[in-house]
């Protein structure tokens, strides 16, 4: 052991190294089977585990063992479309969507103002959990102008893509602003995420226009698990 570095440290950066090349999902020894592997104590076995979860190398769930975590490159960027399970599938990920809930809400001001609509115009607000390779990894809150896209409810479905059902609409979905931030988990968002305590996740706010009638279609938030994504934004030379 070196002096010069805390003993769970450097525990976490040889189990580090051990899981580099591992599957996801693949379990860890458990904190009493670390401690005894390694020859230090259970308290630090434990420290180390929580060290690798803080860097998002394992995924710990009460009851379970620490499995090793994969987080898929989330890229947004001038060749990416707007939509998440294209996102997903370029990432080598599966990508499914759950509606929680379809219809019509007044929405707040911010959104009015992104979306240019009237102080008193009702939009779609449209709930959803998201799912890769099957673990929920996320969650969504989209406002939708309904004029432009009439009789959503049974061209979505429960789990169809929007950037698609816009595209199937005649509408030309393009992204038009992002924004992604930090935050920590409302107790709302955590229960949609079925997360315990208030963990950070990733917020991305997105609005999509129509190309074709040049008006905005929709304004997204999503908040995505920090330990399923890295947000990467792509910039060129071109952008103005």
């Amino acid at each position: 052991m070196r002096a010069d570095t805390p003993i769970y440290l450097q525990v976490a950066d040889d189990l580090a190294r051990d899981i580099a090349h591992a599957e996801a999902g693949t379990a860890l020894p458990s904190e009493t089977e670390l401690a005894r592997e390694r020859g230090v104590h259970r308290q630090t076995a434990r420290a180390a585990l929580e060290e690798l979860e803080r860097r998002y190398l394992v995924r710990r769930e009460q009851g379970r063992r620490s499995l090793v975590a994969r987080r898929l490159d989330y890229r947004i960027g001038p060749d990416t479309p707007p939509s998440w399970t294209e996102t997903i599938r370029r990432a080598g990920a599966t990508p499914t969507l759950r509606t929680e809930s379809l219809g019509p809400r007044k929405p707040p001001s911010w959104v009015r103002e992104r979306l240019a609509v009237g102080n008193d115009a009702m939009l779609l607000l449209l709930k959803r959990l998201r799912y890769v390779d099957g673990e929920l990894a996320g969650c969504s809150d989209s406002w939708i102008v309904d004029e432009l896209v009439r009789g959503l409810h049974q061209r979505l479905g429960d789990g169809g893509s929007l950037h698609l059902t816009f595209a199937n609409y005649g509408l030309t979905p393009v992204r038009s602003w992002t924004r992604a931030e930090f935050v920590f988990a409302t107790p709302g968002i955590a229960r949609r995420l079925a997360v315990s305590g208030r963990p950070m996740v990733l917020q991305l706010n997105g609005q999509t226009d129509s190309a074709r009638h040049r008006r905005p279609i929709e304004l997204t938030t999503s908040w995505l698990r920090s330990d399923f994504f890295r947000v990467i934004y792509e910039t060129t030379g071109d952008e103005r």
